[in-house]
């Protein structure tokens, strides 16, 4: 998807044994291009997401990742106003 980022930010992280990392992000942009059958609308987007992660020698070995993508296409729905 097209979707210039005007912000993707870490709203909460932490450090957990094991190489686990726990993060919670919000990111935000503008649905410029055709994404999940939607042709560019223009319209803002705002979403937010969790990942749950294991770095072993400082790379990701694992990950667990879950996002909005229901109030994501209801933002990029021509004429559906923002949830």
């Amino acid at each position: 998807m097209a979707c210039p980022l005007r912000a993707h930010r870490i709203l909460f992280q932490q450090e957990l044994p094991g190489g686990w990392v726990v993060l919670h992000w919000r990111m935000t942009g503008i649905h410029t291009g055709d994404a999940f059958g939607f042709a560019a609308s223009g319209n803002p987007v705002d979403i937010n997401g969790q990942d749950i992660l294991r770095v072993v020698d400082g790379k990701i070995t694992e990950i667990y990742h879950v996002e909005e993508l229901l109030k994501l296409t209801q933002q990029i729905s021509i004429g559906t106003q923002s949830a």
